[in-house]
């Protein structure tokens, strides 16, 4: 995938996730479990300006300050909490 993004956002995680996953063709999957053991709120606003990153950059500097991890599997993007 040699697609490149620019994107300069305030958006809730939830709503910026799912904007995310269907710009790349994926079904989004939110580890709401996860989130609610590590007390993290899927609204909370995330601030982002990317200039030129390739997907994996991409989808670490949306789950990076919330200290997530993300994975693709198949045509899902999944999204966790923890290890």
């Amino acid at each position: 995938n040699r697609e490149r993004y620019t994107l300069r956002v305030a958006a809730p995680f939830e709503e910026l996730f799912q904007a995310i996953s269907q710009r790349l063709n994926l079904e989004p999957s939110i580890d709401t479990e996860a989130f609610k053991a590590h007390s993290i709120n899927a609204q909370e606003i995330i601030r982002l300006e990317i200039k030129d990153a390739n997907r994996d950059q991409l989808l670490d500097a949306i789950v990076k300050p919330l200290g997530l991890t993300w994975s693709i599997d198949d045509k899902t993007l999944h999204v966790t909490a923890g290890d």
